[in-house]
């Protein structure tokens, strides 16, 4: 497993964009919004991102490829994402 603390992108982006590696062939990727953060995290597929990550919230999300998962928020906010 591998963990990584980074800053929410602004507009919608994919794992291995937001890490700065690839993250291909997961079988569970781990997403955790801090609880200091301002706003709520969206995440989803490349076209629609519906799904809410709140403040101090988490989701474990069964995805074959990093590459499928995209997400945004509030600058300033940091998202941590588990590889597993």
């Amino acid at each position: 497993m591998k963990v990584f603390s980074r800053p929410v992108p602004t507009s919608a982006a994919n794992v291995p964009t937001i890490i700065g590696q690839g993250a291909d062939q997961v079988g569970t990727i781990g997403l955790q919004a801090p609880a200091a953060n301002a706003a709520t995290i969206f995440f989803g597929t490349k076209d629609e991102q519906p799904f809410e990550l709140r403040p101090g919230a988490n989701a474990l999300l069964p995805i074959t490829s990093g590459r499928d998962l995209y997400l945004y928020g509030t600058s300033g906010d940091k998202i941590s994402i588990g590889i597993f």
